[in-house]
């Protein structure tokens, strides 16, 4: 809502660490998260009134992000290499964000988006590769 987006860029503004958002998801009505550049990870707890930031171990571009409830989590990055290239991260929360995991870096072409179905089942998007031209990649494995 235009609400959530306002107090979101109040609270991005008044951090020395601005970095443009890229995506957000609320697992309930008040619960919620938002990435972005620089692996800017934010959480709000109360349907985007305040946020707080977490610590994704990266300095990659969060694109997309999904949680299947307030706990399990999953994030995707696009990183720029040399020569126009670009990588893919996929990271995982089983914490709420307290802590994220990097489960693939670099073995996919950079990645704009996702969506997972159950732990174990989903989808990531992003630039094609000689494998995938599509540019989508499914994992029945987490």
């Amino acid at each position: 809502s235009l609400l959530l987006l306002v107090s979101l860029s109040s609270v991005l503004r008044a951090d020395t660490n601005d970095a443009a958002i890229r995506a957000i998801h609320f697992a309930d009505a008040k619960e919620g998260w938002a990435v972005g550049d620089e692996g800017v990870i934010w959480h709000t707890i109360d349907a985007g009134k305040t946020w707080e930031r977490q610590n994704s171990g990266t300095k990659a571009s969060l694109r997309g992000v999904q949680f299947l409830n307030p706990y399990t989590g999953f994030a995707v990055a696009r990183m720029e290499l040399p020569n126009l290239k670009t990588a893919g991260m996929v990271l995982s929360t089983s914490d709420g964000g307290l802590t994220w995991k990097i489960l693939s870096a670099g073995s996919l072409p950079g990645l704009n988006g996702i969506k997972f179905f159950d732990e174990k089942n989903g989808i990531v998007y992003g630039d094609g590769s000689d494998g995938s031209p599509t540019g989508i990649f499914r994992t029945v494995d987490g």
